[in-house]
């Protein structure tokens, strides 16, 4: 089953149809916002952006550009494709995130 699919009409509700709208939502002051925090905290050379629910990397397509090392994961492949249509070099995957084993040392686990 497709996810993040609008009932009506069964597209993705989070996907840019064309470049020119994936654009106009990439300069959204909520994204550049979330990337000026990136730029400022984290190392373009020794850090790896992950990021989870990537969409067509309208969050962070514009820092894989600057050389930022950022892996996407989204669960719909068609979210997938469109973002590697926009950014070719991208490093972007189908993935659940649920499915990847994460090791929380015990001393800081809060549920």
């Amino acid at each position: 089953m497709p996810v993040n699919r609008n009932e009506t009409t069964g597209e993705s509700v989070y996907i840019s149809p064309s470049r020119e709208e994936h654009e106009e939502r990439v300069q959204k002051p909520f994204y550049e916002t979330a990337r000026e925090l990136i730029r400022r905290n984290v190392s373009k050379e020794s850090s790896i952006i992950i990021d989870v629910g990537c969409s067509d990397l309208v969050a962070t397509g514009p820092l894989i550009e600057e050389g930022f090392k950022v892996v996407g994961l989204d669960l719909d492949e068609t979210a997938v494709d469109k973002a590697k249509e926009f950014y070719p070099n991208a490093n972007v995957f189908v993935a659940d995130i649920r499915a990847i084993p994460l090791s929380i040392p015990e001393e800081h686990q809060k549920f």
